[in-house]
């Protein structure tokens, strides 16, 4: 039987730099504090355990769609940029953690190819749609995500977008070659993932 965690994950060469790690992540977002404690006993655990570390997702565009179509991208990022993966990769390589026995165990950060700031992303949808969209990120981006979220979900919306709007999240060389290791193959690009989803959005709009 293999545990498999998949959340919050702070990779460090020692169980030192580890826990410094975790004690800044757990300062920065107090509401990561009980994933940042069970991932560090996931990973003591026995039953050959897989720990997953999972970065900011793509997919998270998708919950301000109508925001997008409309020509204006409200999600905060720090023009440094923030490490994403598509949800698809990470969720391939979960899959294989759970049905794969030679699936090496411990813990490992997930990592999407490049970091990606908010005006970067609203440049690369509108690439795609074919029409300007501008980056709103410095507008009212709370009121956005309150119409769109609710409950918990909401307010760990809230929390991290405030710090990514005041941080980027520099993109590890080293996660990257890790998650490429682990997916057998290149992780797909954001403006792959804007593509096909502005495709299908254009497709089908929504009323």
């Amino acid at each position: 039987m293999r545990v498999v965690f998949a959340g919050v994950y702070l990779g460090g060469r020692t169980a030192a730099s580890r826990w410094l790690l975790r004690t800044a992540l757990g300062l920065a977002l107090p509401h990561y504090r009980g994933k940042l404690r069970i991932a560090h006993l996931m990973s003591r655990a026995g039953a050959d355990p897989v720990v997953f570390g999972l970065p900011n997702y793509y997919q998270n565009d998708e919950i301000v769609r109508d925001d997008i179509l409309a020509g204006g991208y409200p999600l905060p990022v720090h023009d440094k940029g923030v490490n994403r993966i598509d949800l698809r990769d990470a969720a391939e390589i979960v899959a294989r953690a759970l049905t794969e026995p030679a699936f090496p165990s411990g813990g490992h950060v997930l990592s999407g190819p490049a970091s990606i700031s908010g005006a970067g992303a609203a440049r690369v949808w509108s690439d795609a749609l074919g029409r300007p969209v501008r980056y709103d990120g410095t507008g009212d981006w709370r009121a956005v995500l309150t119409r769109r979220l609710d409950g918990q979900k909401r307010d760990d919306f809230l929390h991290t977008y405030a710090l990514l709007a005041k941080r980027g999240m520099a993109t590890s060389a080293r996660s990257v070659a890790a998650t490429t290791a682990l997916l057998g193959r290149p992780s797909r690009s954001y403006e792959s993932y804007v593509r096909d989803t502005a495709d299908l959005w254009q497709a089908a709009p929504r009323a």
